[in-house]
């Protein structure tokens, strides 16, 4: 069993000597603060171990069955409090490990659609079942077929682009979306990085909070 660093070492070892102790993924290491170390080992359980040392960043904690941690995903430090108190939050909704939150689809038939989306930094685009290709207004030139690695494998995809997804009062023009066979998908829709990364983003879990600040 690997042992957790001394104190006072980089958070980034201490963190990795954690996913190799407990056998979880960690992603996003990079977007760690330069020099940042810790100053004693945490205590507690996994999660609250985690809550700890990444008190400072917004992160994402994805579980597997029985609760067990499978992934940790560290999107960046947090805003100073000020912007964060200033900028617009949207309401979360906690689902199990997952992070809801309401938007509105704008499709090339110019019909809005509202849905509940989750989360998810590790989706490149915005996921849709297909069953709502058509309730949008797609037609079959704004498609193109593509394949997307899952974590059941390499699945069909089919590519377009959403005219404009709106949460809260922040709207993003022309975000990219993968439509996911229904059968595939469930009933998971995915709020991801197309949308995501035009926004520096805070999830406040106490509160319940999302803030997007315009980058």
């Amino acid at each position: 069993m690997a042992a957790v660093p001394a104190p006072a070492t980089e958070l980034g070892a201490v963190l990795e000597a954690l996913s190799r102790r407990h056998q979880f993924a960690v992603q996003g290491l990079e977007n760690l603060s330069p020099g940042d170390a810790v100053d004693g080992l945490p205590t507690g359980d996994l999660s609250g171990q985690i809550r700890q040392l990444l008190q400072r960043y917004n992160y994402l904690v994805v579980s597997a069955e029985a609760h067990r941690i499978e992934k940790v995903v560290i999107i960046g430090a947090k805003p100073e409090a000020p912007a964060a108190e200033s900028a617009p939050a949207v309401t979360l909704r906690r689902d199990g490990v997952h992070h809801r939150v309401d938007a509105s689809l704008t499709g090339p038939n110019g019909r809005v659609i509202d849905t509940t989306l989750i989360i998810d930094t590790g989706a490149s685009n915005l996921v849709l079942p297909s069953s709502m290709i058509e309730a949008l207004g797609f037609r079959a030139q704004d498609l193109a077929d593509a394949r997307s690695q899952t974590a059941s494998g390499s699945v069909p995809v089919k590519l377009a682009t959403l005219p404009a997804v709106a949460v809260g009062a922040k709207l993003a023009q022309d975000v990219a979306v993968s439509f996911v066979e229904d059968s595939r998908l469930g009933d998971l829709r995915l709020l991801g990085m197309s949308f995501l990364s035009r926004f520096t983003v805070t999830i406040d879990d106490r509160n319940r909070r999302l803030i997007l600040v315009d980058r």
